[in-house]
């Protein structure tokens, strides 16, 4: 995993997947640039870079694929039917959530004015990633 401000580790690399998150086109173009043939896989996972430039079409590397979570959800339906994609996927869960203690801390705020300031904080960076928000709408 790298930032983007370390992109020149990349090219240490013997083969890489380009896991993208954010869908910010200048990043992606040149992680492409620099991994070259050694990209096995780029996958798109997200658009959190909304207002970033996308870019254009890749000159290196494979093409893009796209993730998404509910086309996946109805694929396992097809192949699993629903009731067994639930099975699992409850079973799944239930290893999951027991490993969250270790990492993950909860925050509970409670009306507007502390909703609108905790959402500033994470718009603006300040939320650690091991931080769950909880916003509940009114106090009491």
């Amino acid at each position: 995993v790298l930032t983007y401000d370390d992109l020149g580790g990349l090219d240490a690399l013997a083969s890489a997947v380009l896991v993208d998150f954010a869908g910010r086109g200048s990043v992606t173009a040149e992680a492409r640039r620099r991994l070259g043939d050694r990209l096995r896989l780029c996958l798109h996972v997200g658009v959190t870079h909304w207002d970033a430039a996308r870019g254009a079409a890749p000159e290196h590397g494979p093409a893009g694929v796209w993730f998404f979570a509910p086309d996946r959800i109805r694929a396992r339906h097809a192949d699993w039917g629903r009731e067994a994609f639930d099975a699992r996927l409850a079973e799944a869960w239930a290893a999951f959530v027991p490993s969250t203690a270790r990492w993950l801390r909860l925050e509970t705020v409670a009306g507007a004015e502390a909703a609108a300031a905790a959402l500033g904080r994470l718009d603006g960076g300040g939320v650690d990633p091991a931080e769950g928000l909880v916003v509940r709408p009114s106090p009491g």
